[in-house]
């Protein structure tokens, strides 16, 4: 717990910024990333993934870009694809037509791990070596 003095000097490094959510998406994040055009990326415990447009704004955009993964665990970006977790896997989601919906995944780890569920500090380790 901070104190409020020790708020006040936190808060000269980090800004916290609530992001308003629509009633109907139930996010239990698992990952944020922004892109290079400051969307924002968004990977949920139920296997979605959002980029939220303005995420600054009092009135961002939503957009499911992927749907249909295994409990998404981080996320991450780079070179126009999201690179997350899900169960025994590492998985990069793409937009190659760009029309702002996933249609290009490639499995990283798929069959590596058969029988394990990853855990943070595997998906650390993996992402680091792929990205």
């Amino acid at each position: 717990m901070l104190n409020s003095d020790q708020a006040k000097k936190e808060a000269e490094y980090y800004k916290i910024v609530d992001v308003p959510i629509p009633n109907d998406i139930k996010l239990e994040v698992g990952g944020l990333a922004l892109t290079d055009k400051n969307q924002l990326g968004v990977s949920t415990r139920r296997g979605e993934v959002w980029l939220v447009n303005n995420p600054y704004s009092k009135t961002p955009v939503f957009n499911r870009f992927a749907h249909g993964m295994h409990e998404t665990l981080g996320l991450a970006y780079k070179d126009n694809g999201f690179y997350l977790a899900q169960r025994g896997e590492l998985t990069r989601l793409e937009d190659k037509n760009n029309d702002g919906v996933a249609i290009y995944t490639k499995r990283f780890t798929h069959g590596h791990f058969p029988g394990i569920i990853m855990n943070i500090h595997m998906v650390q380790s993996l992402t680091k070596t792929v990205i």
